[in-house]
């Protein structure tokens, strides 16, 4: 009470198995004995059990024949539940016996035989232990006679000499009794044989009850007995010789008394033993007496019932004797007798043998021909029948013959009993296979037949439905059996309600229907629709065998719609839910067929045969068949979404994972390959376990130690299929990689087969769209599946787009590198392959490579690649061996990226992997390669080892060349332009290198090129720094100078920063060293010089070289001084003096000194004079006037005069060029004074001379001071100069009074000019000074004597003088030349540059992956249908239904009331009563064949029922066959009797026969002599042919019937032999099939 805690559960839980378990290990040592165990089992005793062991346990003790034996034990447990049951069974049987054994050996019997158990259960004997019924029971009166206990010995042997008064019978010696025995006389002898001579009676419970002539009737005495006997009337004998001797009478007392001795069962023994045998056989013999004779007879039948295999009756000749008194004898009774004896002893078991010996089958046969009374005729065929089995040959041909003679003799009778037993023969001969045939042969079906319709006994129905169901086994008894409406009749006895006959009668048209040619005629019968009310029966036998039927209706093409129509198929699928095995088993076949053919299987899918097919899928027995059906609708397309919906896949799935199933693994991949053909079902397959059930055949077929699967052909080439169309869809895709399929996907890339590697290697490409494959193992097997030689087969592409696809994932790439040894030779061996689309397979084989060289990469891996060649086969196919221009653009990207590893960068190079790009670029004009190369070049131009490791090779490779080229290149990209640039500027720095430079003609060009880049001032630097490096050299210049290099630097300035400008300016000022550049530079940099010095923000160093490069030009080349006073150089140059100045300052007079050479030099050009006074050059040279340097003061002066001859002059006075002057004759210039002096007074001289600048003059305060100096100047010419001047300010009236009264005075300057000298100067001065003081007033003139005087010599002056005094002075004119003091050098200029970071990127192919799949076009699946050679067969019959057993007959012995009796049977008469039904259409169209005779044979005047004859019709003895009647059922058969003996035909109708006959030879069929013209052929012709008189001796022909011709003849001879063809092709196949059927019962498929 109370809640049961949880050990007691657990441990009741435990228990449940307890029982199990134990009938399980009771079992083991018979697993032991059989040696059920495998063979390589260790230990038997504790190995597990499992249900392949209990199997082979069934089929050892043979409990597999019971039938339907594994669809009653479905499970383990019942099989173990009925091996134990049998094991019980077994031990008690062993117990019995050994019981019954040690019983018989205590009492000395022997067991009696055995008899079959259902005919003869009441002759078994009791055990020993029973009561001993002699002492419980005593015969009253025995022991007066003294026969208590000792009547045992011989009854029948007189000794001599012994009387019967001289025996004692008081006493106890049993000799005297004896003799006292043989001397009784016979009437004693009768008396004695009415007691029991035995001491131990046998048990009256094991004897069968009587109503007549019971030994002991309800416990009666012997002496009633006795008086019973003897009152009872004697029997009526036949008449016989008259004997009335007394020899006569005792020989009938003695054979009464011996059959009363035989009624006693005790006495059998002694019969044989003591001579009584022999006596009554000799007696039987020897007498013609016919009371004599009965008696014996009646003996012998009570001894022969009675007898046993091994008894002594059969050493006595007791069946000869039999036979010949069954010969002699015309008796009824005796015959009967006779029969009875022989059919005893054919019951007995194991004796057949020995009775044929004997000569038992001649009497039997006699009998069944001599005997007019049925019941002899029976028990004689009962004989027969019982001899049968055992016989062969000829023997057995005849026996059975006369047995089906016996039958049909009795069948026609009409009797009830010999209908039964009529029918029972058939049945039992028909499940002998050596009698099968020739009972059918001899007219069984007919038998049959006539039972059927005749006779309303249920025993008698299901025998003949047992006979019809072996029969139907027959080929040659089928279509007899549809033709003669066995269908009709089997459909009416369907109707019974004996569940049993309704089995065999379906089973009769399953047999039917298992060959071809019949079906469509049972069809026609209305067969199926019978078939299909039959699936619904209650018995499971019965529904089995009516979808057995169904199934072969379903493989058969011209009845399977009528399966469909007759609505057989929701029958079908309610079978599958049931819970009988076999009908489940049987209509899953059914389905499977109908699933086969593509004008049925909608119907069945659409009527649910999948979700039927799934709710089986528990049921073990029912997988092959649950596999065979999703095979056939996997083979239709458009039913594959309603299968996976409807949980196909599930199935299928499990199938594949369930172990015990490895031989469906084929089919079940193949309704996979079928299934995942359509994309819309892979969402839903691969929510299955699809992945791992895949696996588990690739598993299971990995040799242990061994890591590679050994598949078969068609498993990998499935496997691999399904999943290729898997990897079709991208959602599919990315599951299968989830779920590990690139595991299965690797065992299947290293199988041997091309299907199997060719879906590998689509696969690899499909799942690679999506997702990186990494797992152990995959990258050997892509690159084992790459190694083909085959050129036209697509592996090879799918494979070089996997590594291409792989290799744009990081992970992919990653991969790759680590394994860049193996990659690297396989993606270049694939690029050589000479396959149709190489185009294809090297666009993707570059792309991998590229990407797998785009990572970081071992440098042992690097050098390794080296050593094995593959760099150098890498450069080979890149350069020669690719011819398409975007896949040399990849293999470039591809060799760059072999250049990133610093470690190897140099190896690579010396590799040839530099040049390799340089070569590439030639090839391939595409930005791509170009920028590659051009960074790999600038990379390498970069390297800190330039000018030692990479120079002289660059050099080679003729880089220079390649970089110029590219960046003049008309589409030549932004960036790669930059990258020249920035590569030449590496390489201008080695002055190795400038020899290359100027060797291109296209340098400039390039450079331009370069700096027109907008918005790249660091790469328009990098083209100056180009140029200031090979201008630094004067080797360089005439080649650049040809290039005008001159305008590149204009260009390089103008779009460059500052930097360039420093450059340029350096960069000119030093090609304005050179004399070749001086117009070049004065043309096109003269404005870039002179911007440069106006640059607010210009380094003054720069400013400077502009300043220089100036000054070099208008020094050195006199055409520039015009170029540059129009390009503003005075203004540079006051920007110049207030740079180098500065504020209040003196500045550096070096530099200053540039500044006075440049203003010095263009004064020299008179057309700038204006120019150069307007942009204020007077100031400049005032402030260098005030400078103390000589030099400078020196070029001021001369630039100054120079200035002074211009006409226009008062910007000049202006800007103080007086001051200027004075500055420059202030102080003492050492050996440069008089030529300052000489070129200041000049200037003086031209400003007054110039009438427009006079007025200017004079009003310039220190003009007089400046002129002061210039007089006490002791220089004759600079006096002079002086003189002219004043003259020219004294002609100027306006100043004149101001310069006389300044101090000193100009009048004083005058007097003192013209008292200088007397020389010839002297008196010039004179008289110019005459002149001037004449241009005064008289009034401002003193009157000073020496002014008179010189006034005076005015009066003698030439006057032309004073013509010279308005010239010009140049500085040309000076007197003093002034050397130019410029000495041209080369510049330079600090410049630190800005350094390219080198750029070694990783180069990475980047794709849109667009999921556009790859597949393989497998074979389409046909669907199997059930019964063909791919799946397994479903036939009907293979075992004959029922089984023999012998016939018997009850053992009643005779007594003397029985002769009192008729004679069983007598009251039947032998005469028919009705006839065998035969066909009455036996003229017709054949419906198998539908080969219709072009022309008919008519008779005249019918038209034979309105059928055809075809040729068919004839068997090829001459025989016809009968055919189909239009009606579907007929009444039973009471046709008249047939006519009088000798007679087949009446007398009116024997013109028809021969009228028939006749046909047969015109049409020429059969080749026999004797056509076999059945008896039906009487009612057809009297049914439906007019009488013919018998004068018609032949067919007159008319239009409708017309006899043929030889044409038709020959036509239907070659029809016939095409039959003929058709019929042992069709032989061909069934043995085909046979062997096939044989073939799958051994591998338990059947």
């Amino acid at each position: 009470l109370g809640r049961q805690s949880r050990a007691a559960a657990a441990a009741s839980e435990r228990y449940k198995d307890v029982p199990k378990q134990g009938r399980l290990d009771a079992l083991r040592p018979y697993l032991i004995k059989f040696r059920c165990f495998p063979e390589n089992v260790d230990n038997v005793d504790t190995y597990p059990i499992s249900i392949e062991e209990l199997k082979l346990l069934v089929r050892r003790w043979n409990m597999h024949h019971e039938r339907n034996f594994w669809r009653n034990h479905p499970d383990k447990d019942s099989v173990v539940m009925a091996l134990y049951q049998k094991m019980k069974q077994k031990k008690e049987d062993k117990a019995r016996k050994l019981q019954m054994q040690k019983e018989h050996s205590l009492t000395g019997e022997s067991p009696s035989p055995r008899h079959n158990s259902k005919q003869r259960k009441h002759m078994h004997f009791g055990s020993s232990d029973e009561a001993d019924l002699s002492s419980s029971n005593p015969i009253p009166g025995l022991n007066n006679l003294g026969l208590s206990a000792g009547f045992t010995k011989n009854l029948f042997k007189r000794h001599m000499g012994m009387e019967h008064h001289d025996l004692d019978m008081a006493g106890d010696d049993t000799h005297l009794q004896e003799a006292y025995l043989h001397a009784v006389s016979p009437e004693g002898l009768l008396v004695m044989s009415r007691t029991d001579g035995i001491a131990h009676q046998v048990d009256p419970r094991f004897l069968k009850k009587r109503s007549k002539s019971q030994y002991m009737d309800n416990g009666a005495s012997p002496e009633q007995v006795i008086k019973s006997e003897e009152a009872a009337p004697s029997p009526t004998l036949a008449p016989s010789e008259v004997q009335d001797d007394r020899k006569i009478r005792v020989k009938r007392k003695c054979a009464a008394a011996l059959l009363n001795m035989s009624l006693k069962e005790q006495m059998e023994t002694q019969f044989a033993e003591e001579g009584g045998l022999e006596s009554l056989l000799e007696l039987a013999l020897s007498t013609k007496d016919r009371e004599t004779l009965t008696y014996c007879m009646s003996c012998i039948l009570n001894l022969s019932g009675e007898g046993r295999a091994d008894s002594k009756l059969f050493d006595f000749g007791i069946v000869k004797a039999i036979s010949q008194l069954s010969l002699e004898t015309s008796d009824p009774r005796v015959m009967q007798y006779c029969a009875k004896s022989l059919c005893f002893f054919t019951q007995l078991e194991d004796i057949e043998e020995r009775l044929i010996s004997m000569g038992i089958i001649p009497p039997l046969t006699k009998l069944t021909i001599n005997a007019n009374n049925p019941v002899t005729v029976m028990i004689a065929c009962k004989g027969l029948h019982n001899i049968s089995p055992i016989l062969t040959g000829s023997m057995a041909d005849s026996v059975n013959k006369h047995i089906m003679d016996c039958v049909k003799r009795l069948t026609v009778l009409n009797v009830p009993f010999l209908s039964s037993f009529s029918g029972e023969v058939v049945q039992n001969l028909s499940c002998l296979m050596n009698a099968r045939q020739k009972i059918a042969d001899e007219g069984a079906i007919e038998v049959l037949n006539t039972l059927i319709r005749n006779s309303p006994n249920s025993r008698t129905m299901k025998a003949c439905a047992i006979a019809l169901c072996n029969l139907s086994q027959l080929k040659s008894c089928t279509k007899e059996m549809v033709n003669m409406d066995v269908i009709e009749v089997i459909t009416d006895m369907l109707k019974a309600d004996h569940e049993e006959t309704v089995y065999l009668c379906t089973l009769v048209l399953s047999n039917l229907t298992a060959q071809t040619e019949l079906r469509q005629k049972v069809a026609a019968k209305n067969g199926i629709p019978v078939l299909c009310s039959l699936l619904s029966s209650k018995s499971s036998r019965t529904s089995a065998v009516a979808s057995k039927s169904l199934a072969n209706f379903a493989t058969d093409e011209n009845t399977r719609g009528a399966v469909i129509r007759s609505r057989g198929v929701p029958p079908l699928i309610g079978l599958l839910s049931g819970d009988a095995e076999g009908p489940r088993h049987d209509a899953l076949g059914a389905l499977c067929n109908l699933l086969s053919f593509e004008d049925t299987y909608m119907s069945v899918i659409s009527s649910g045969v999948i979700p039927a097919l799934k709710s089986i899928m528990h049921h073990d027995m029912h997988w092959e068949g649950i596999s065979l059906g999703l095979f056939n609708i996997a083979t239709w397309q458009n039913v594959h979404m309603m299968l996976v919906d409807q949980g196909g896949a599930e199935m299928l799935t499990q199938l594949l994972l369930n172990k015990e199933l490895t031989h469906l693994i084929p089919q079940n991949l193949a309704s996979l390959a079928s299934l995942v053909r359509s994309s819309d079902t892979h969402e839903k397959l691969m929510k299955t376990n699809l992945v791992k059930a895949l696996w588990v055949p690739i598993q299971n077929s990995i040799p242990e130690g061994s890591a590679t699967a050994k598949l078969d052909r068609p498993t990998a080439s499935k496997i691999s299929s399904i999943l290729m169309y898997l990897s079709t869809t991208e959602a599919s895709a990315k599951k299968l990689v989830s779920d590990g399929a690139v595991l299965s996907l690797v065992q299947l890339a290293r199988q041997e087969f091309e299907e199997a590697k060719m879906c590998a290697s689509a696969m690899f490409y499909n799942l690679s769209l999506k997702k990186v494959l990494s797992d152990h193992g995959f990258l050997d097997a892509l690159i084992a599946t790459a190694n083909t030689s085959d050129t036209s087969s697509p592996r090879l592409v799918w494979c070089a787009q996997t590594f291409s696809n792989l290799s744009t994932y990081p992970r992919g790439r990653t991969m790759f590198g680590k394994e860049i040894v193996k990659v690297a030779p396989c993606l270049a061996q694939m690029m050589r392959s000479g396959h149709k689309e190489a185009s294809v397979i090297q666009r993707h084989c570059a792309i991998a490579l590229c990407n797998s060289l785009s990572v970081w990469l071992k440098s042992s891996d690097i050098e390794e690649m080296k050593e094995k060649g593959v760099v150098q086969d890498l450069i080979v196919v890149s350069v020669l061996r690719v011819n398409v221009d975007y896949i040399k653009e990849t293999l470039a990207k591809a060799l760059f990226n072999l250049l990133i590893t610093k470690d190897t960068r140099e190896l690579m190079v010396n590799q040839g992997i530099m040049s390799s790009l340089i070569r590439l670029t030639k090839q391939v004009q595409t930005s791509e390669v170009i920028s590659l190369c051009v960074t790999a070049l600038q990379n390498l131009t970069c390297e800190e080892k330039l000018a030692s490791t990479y120079a002289d090779t660059l050099m080679e490779m003729n880089a220079i060349h390649v970089l110029v080229v590219q960046t003049v290149t008309p589409m030549a990209h932004i960036e790669v332009k930059k990258m020249c640039g920035s590569a030449l500027s590496n390489l201008s720095r080695l002055p190795t290198t400038h020899h290359y430079f100027v060797k291109e003609p296209n340098l400039c060009h390039a450079l331009i090129k370069i700096s027109s880049i907008r918005h790249s001032e660091e790469w328009v630097e990098k083209c100056a720094e180009v140029i200031w490096n090979l201008t630094a050299h004067t080797d360089n210049h005439q080649a650049l100078l040809d290039q005008n290099v001159v305008q590149c630097i204009g260009h390089i300035i103008e779009n460059g920063n500052a930097a360039c400008r420093v450059l340029g300016v350096c960069s000119l000022a030093n090609l304005s060293t050179n004399p070749a550049g001086y117009q070049q530079v004065s043309e096109d940099g003269m404005f870039i010089l002179v911007a440069t010095m106006k640059h607010t923000f210009m380094p003054i160093e720069t400013k400077m070289n502009a300043l220089r490069a100036v000054c070099n030009l208008v020094v050195e080349y006199p055409e520039s001084r015009k170029t540059a006073v129009e390009e503003d150089l005075v203004p540079s140059l006051g920007m110049m003096m207030k740079s180098l100045m500065g504020a209040g300052g003196d500045g550096n007079e070096e530099d200053l000194m540039i500044v006075a050479k440049i203003m010095r030099e263009i004064s020299f050009y008179s057309d700038g004079h204006v120019t150069i006074q307007d942009s204020k050059g007077g100031n400049i040279l005032l402030r260098l006037s005030k400078l103390e340097n000589a030099e400078i003061k020196a070029d001021v002066a001369t630039a100054i005069l120079n200035l002074s001859t211009c006409r226009f002059v008062t910007q000049l006075i202006e800007d103080g060029v007086i001051e200027a002057i004075y500055w420059l004759t202030l102080q003492d210039l050492l050996g440069l004074t008089k030529t300052v002096y000489e070129r200041c007074v000049a200037i003086v001289r031209n400003l007054t001379a110039n009438p427009k600048a006079i007025g200017r003059v004079v009003l310039e305060s220190k003009i007089m001071m400046v002129l002061g100096k210039m007089i006490e100047y002791p220089s004759p010419l600079i006096k002079y100069h002086a003189c002219v001047s004043l003259y020219n300010i004294s002609c100027y009236p306006d100043s004149q009074e101001l310069f006389v009264r300044s101090s000193p005075g100009i009048i004083h300057y005058l007097v003192a000019l013209a008292e200088e000298s007397d020389d010839a100067n002297g008196l010039l001065m004179r008289s110019i000074c005459s002149a001037a003081l004449h241009q005064y007033p008289q009034d401002l003139l003193k009157n000073d004597p020496k002014v008179t005087n010189i006034l005076m010599v005015l009066l003698s002056m030439d006057t032309s003088i004073l013509d010279d005094c308005e010239v010009t002075v140049t500085d040309s004119d000076m007197a003093t030349k002034l050397k130019k003091g410029w000495e041209v050098v080369m510049t330079s200029c600090e410049y630190a540059g800005t350094e390219v970071v080198q750029s070694w990127l990783n180069i990475v192919v980047e794709r849109l992956l667009t999921f556009i799949p790859g597949k393989v076009e497998g074979e389409t699946l046909k669907a199997v249908e059930v019964g063909s050679s791919d799946g397994p067969k479903l036939q009907s019959g293979s075992r004959p239904a029922g089984e023999y057993n012998k016939m018997m007959i009850e053992h009643v012995k005779q007594t003397p009331k029985d002769f009192a009796m008729p004679v069983p049977g007598a009251e039947i008469t032998m005469e028919a009563k009705i006839e065998l039904f035969k066909k009455e259409n036996d003229v017709g169209a054949d419906e198998e064949d539908d080969l219709v005779l072009s022309h008919d044979y008519h008779i005249p005047g019918s038209h034979f029922m309105g059928e055809h004859v075809a040729a068919d019709d004839f068997s090829e003895g001459g025989e016809h066959l009968p055919v189909s009647p239009a009606t579907t059922k007929l009444p039973p058969v009471n046709a008249p009797l047939p006519p009088a003996e000798g007679n087949l035909f009446g007398a009116e109708h024997r013109s028809s026969v021969a009228l028939l006959t006749s046909m047969g030879s015109q049409a020429n069929i059969g080749n026999s002599p004797k056509i076999s013209m059945r008896s039906s052929f009487t009612t057809k012709i009297q049914g439906s042919m007019p009488l013919i008189p018998d004068s018609a001796k032949g067919i007159s022909g008319t239009s409708e019937t017309s006899i043929p011709g030889q044409k038709q003849i020959a036509r239907r001879e070659s029809m016939r032999q095409n039959f003929k063809a058709a019929q042992m092709k069709k032989a061909v196949k069934l043995e085909n099939d046979y062997k096939d059927m044989l073939l799958l019962k051994s591998n338990n498929l059947y």
